[in-house]
């Protein structure tokens, strides 16, 4: 009798421990699965943040590049009215060196 007591009790155990390992597998499953949502998930994210990045990058860029162009203008347009004005000037000096030599 007590044999087949402690058979019952192992046969208990034993469908105890096999529902309990069943349980634990399907958790670590769920879990399984979950993580690997939360790894795509994360994967779009950074993917999204890194093409707004080079988006913002690159505008910000293409600002530069007009403002840099738009110096580069103003300047040359200074560096023509300075030639201009120092040729006029030029000018304005010869002829008056040169009506001074013809009055001598």
């Amino acid at each position: 009798v007590a044999s087949q007591d402690d058979s019952a009790t192992t046969n208990k155990n034993n469908t105890s421990i096999t529902i309990t390992t069943n349980k634990h597998s399907e958790e670590i499953q769920d879990l399984k699965k979950k993580h690997a949502a939360q790894l795509v998930a994360l994967q779009t994210e950074q993917e999204d943040f890194v093409v707004e990045l080079i988006s913002k990058h690159e505008e910000h860029l293409e600002k530069v590049r007009e403002e840099l162009e738009e110096q580069k203008n103003a300047h040359s347009r200074m560096l023509e009215n300075y030639l201009l004005a120092s040729s006029t000037a030029l000018k304005v000096v010869r002829d008056k060196v040169a009506r001074d030599l013809d009055f001598s």
